[in-house]
């Protein structure tokens, strides 16, 4: 009898989930990004990306230059609010 009141406590504390009062967006990130950017206009921002002249200037160094190999998925994306992009 004592076990089954035993087994009974048991349960009944083991299966209570804990609740999250707060949730930050951070929390849906990996927890290795280098930066985050908020985009409000993706079309503007892409067109920021390819004619940003400090930009070109690391491409042509070797210093940047997969990031164009990086953002070509951002021509997939067709976003009809802001959003947060991070990498």
């Amino acid at each position: 009898m004592k076990f089954r009141w035993l087994l009974l406590l048991l349960l009944t504390v083991g299966c209570q989930t804990k609740e999250r009062t707060t949730e930050t967006v951070l929390e849906y990130f990996p927890p290795n990004y280098s930066a985050i950017l908020k985009i409000n206009d993706l079309d503007r921002f892409r067109s920021e990306l390819k004619n940003n002249t400090v930009l070109q200037t690391l491409q042509k160094n070797g210093v940047f230059g997969d990031f164009e190999e990086t953002v070509t998925f951002l021509e997939l994306v067709r976003p009809t609010s802001p959003f947060t992009l991070a990498f």
